[in-house]
């Protein structure tokens, strides 16, 4: 519905709208001009992921919950028009985004990437300069890992390998004995707190 203008007073078959209401009316078309557009931005952009192990779907599954902006696996990646915008979720591996290469014909707007360190690894910069995304915002987000003994294949095969060239180092600092227990045991990482970055940027560009 449409608002109406307050405040409006006939003298004399004259049409006299008082001061106050004038700003009143000017905040009011404010607020249904902003809202409009945020409307329009939630029809034009959707969430696509990509995930593994479960932990990368879980943010994209807040994010759409607290956005009202509806997620895709990336496997559904054909039912999105390439003029969508789209906030691309996937797990670092080796430093590289998975399924970010599947989805470079379309408008990327923002790239997420979860991993279980506390920061992303390499750096970020390196995952940055690895996957081409230099022109898009880059958000890293804590993920997760399933045990060592839940893993299958290769996956298991490389960490196996890995957590034992750590178990042999002498000089074992807290990052290392936490690589261990996390592979070895499993890690859930995320927390709706670790997409505040990610929801103050669509702020802003929500406008």
């Amino acid at each position: 519905m449409k608002p109406s203008v307050p405040g409006m007073m006939m003298n004399r078959g004259r049409l006299y709208i008082n001061k106050r209401a004038r700003v009143e009316w000017h905040f009011t078309v404010l607020f249904y001009s902003n809202r409009k557009k945020r409307k329009e931005i939630e029809d034009n952009m959707v969430i696509i992921y990509e995930s593994k192990t479960g932990f990368t779907k879980k943010y994209a599954d807040m994010l759409a919950a607290k956005t009202g902006i509806k997620a895709f696996f990336v496997k559904e990646i054909s039912k999105i028009d390439k003029s969508e915008e789209i906030i691309f979720l996937g797990w670092i591996k080796v430093g590289k985004i998975q399924g970010l290469e599947k989805v470079r014909d379309y408008n990327i707007k923002a790239v997420c990437a979860t991993g279980t360190a506390r920061k992303a690894e390499p750096s970020v910069e390196t995952v940055i300069a690895r996957n081409n995304i230099e022109n898009v915002p880059f958000f890293y987000l804590r993920g997760g890992c399933l045990p060592l003994k839940e893993l299958k294949g290769m996956d298991k095969i490389m960490l196996y390998m890995f957590v034992n060239i750590l178990k042999l180092r002498r000089d074992k600092d807290e990052e290392t004995v936490e690589s261990i227990n996390i592979i070895e045991n499993g890690f859930d990482g995320v927390r709706e707190e670790n997409l505040g970055p990610v929801l103050e940027w669509l702020k802003t560009y929500r406008g």
